[in-house]
């Protein structure tokens, strides 16, 4: 993508591709479920505000369970993908066992909020703001095609997904992230 930007609707293609490919396989049972994994990193931050961590705990105890796998930070900095080599899906440390839509949930609010990558080329930072918006609309659009998405449970867990990633200390995504808890993004 950042030597070519104008391949967004083939980089979109193949997170669609590949995000939904991992949602048709079982996880380990002895892995940790995402409810798991987000309530105990929810409920110990200082970094969620009370009323959001209040909101997101309840959020997450509504919310579905599932045995598919999901990776946890799918987003287009951990897909490796070259000419002479298969596609790689890195950083698995986020891994957990869970409802797929939470994954589809934390991979939305990463395309809309997060953080470029420290170093990332002076064309990729320039075209991110429109890039951006596309990348993550192609990408919406090709998931939910391929695999229907109930819209509240999907709110549910893009606040689940975003009270998780304030704990992260993003600062420069702290502000988006906070309006949508808020319900007023996403």
């Amino acid at each position: 993508m950042a030597s070519n930007p104008l391949r967004l609707r083939s980089v979109a293609k193949i997170l669609v591709d590949v995000h939904v490919e991992l949602h048709q396989a079982t996880a380990p049972e002895d892995l940790q479920t995402s409810h798991e994994l987000f309530g105990s990193l929810i409920e110990k931050s200082d970094l969620v505000p009370a009323p959001v961590r209040e909101r997101a705990l309840s959020a997450l105890t509504d919310l579905p369970h599932d045995d598919v796998i999901c990776h946890g930070d799918f987003h287009p900095g951990n897909v490796l993908v070259g000419d002479s080599m298969p596609l790689t899906l890195i950083d698995w440390t986020g891994a957990t066992r869970g409802d797929p839509t939470g994954d589809f949930a934390r991979t939305r609010l990463m395309l809309q909020v997060g953080e470029l990558p420290p170093g990332a080329p002076v064309v990729v930072r320039a075209l991110a703001a429109v890039g951006r918006r596309v990348l993550w609309q192609l990408y919406d659009l090709g998931y939910r095609r391929a695999r229907p998405v109930d819209p509240e449970r999907l709110r549910g867990w893009t606040l689940v997904a975003a009270a998780n990633r304030l704990t992260e200390s993003v600062e420069s995504e702290r502000e988006s992230l906070l309006r949508i808890v808020q319900g007023e993004g996403a």
